[in-house]
């Protein structure tokens, strides 16, 4: 970028921004959230996985306050209560995004209880896909992984 110097002469600058590492929140630390963890730490994410098997994760509870605008989440628990919970609380963050993992009968029900208690479209606009089980041939946990970090 050429600027003008008022004392004569030219200068060049070159700006290279700094951006933080985004931040990859993975609930569940089962067969899929590990290999979605590996992979995501391949590409540049920083990586925070949640799972209530202490040995599956590095803590056992999503703290809502360490979601910022640069953390991007992901739901793949073991049952539909965990998954309700925490994406009630992921929802309540100004996380950039929000996906969750399940067949459309699970995702249909935890969105119909979310609205049913009052969550508005405009609150769940951070939920983007993949929020269905995505079957893209091969093995399951590699297609949903690399699906999730498009």
């Amino acid at each position: 970028m050429p600027l003008v110097c008022y004392a004569g002469g030219e200068v060049t600058v070159f700006i290279e921004p700094y951006t933080p590492k985004p931040i990859l929140f993975i609930v569940g630390g089962g067969h899929i959230g590990q290999p979605l963890a590996e992979m995501a730490r391949t590409v540049g994410y920083d990586i925070q996985v949640v799972d209530v098997q202490q040995e599956r994760g590095d803590r056992t509870v999503l703290d809502p306050a360490t979601i910022t605008a640069d953390t991007y989440a992901v739901i793949i628990t073991e049952d539909y209560v965990t998954d309700e919970r925490a994406l009630r609380d992921a929802l309540q963050t100004p996380a950039n995004y929000i996906g969750m993992i399940g067949s459309k009968r699970k995702i249909g029900t935890i969105m119909e209880h979310l609205r049913i208690d009052g969550f508005t479209d405009d609150q769940l606009a951070p939920c983007g896909p993949p929020l269905v089980w995505i079957w893209v041939g091969g093995s399951r946990s590699r297609s949903l992984w690399q699906s999730s970090l498009r």
